[in-house]
């Protein structure tokens, strides 16, 4: 994803000054996505069954990211790209089955 940002957000319609800042707005998205919903997907693991959460997680993250690829504009881009770490716990989904 990361060496591909660059040119994704210049094609955006992204200033080349304002790049490093809008590149950077784009890597912690996806940091805070993960962070909202951290304790939701460990919460409905516990509940519903772990290989029921792995597999919504996984299917969610895999239309989320096709949408990414597709989208053009910044702000959709940004929100995707959110969705896409809301959606990208299966690791801590599997861990808990083991803690």
């Amino acid at each position: 994803m990361f060496p591909v940002t660059g040119y994704i957000l210049k094609d955006s319609g992204v200033e080349i000054e304002e790049l490093g800042l809008y590149y950077g707005m784009m890597a912690s998205s996806f940091i805070l996505g993960k962070l909202a919903s951290y304790y939701i997907w460990v919460a409905l693991a516990n509940y519903c069954g772990r290989r029921l959460i792995f597999n919504s997680c996984l299917l969610l993250e895999s239309v989320v990211v096709l949408a990414f690829g597709l989208a053009s504009e910044f702000y959709t881009l940004l929100m995707l790209r959110f969705f896409a770490g809301f959606f990208s716990l299966n690791i801590f989904v599997a861990k808990v089955g083991y803690i």
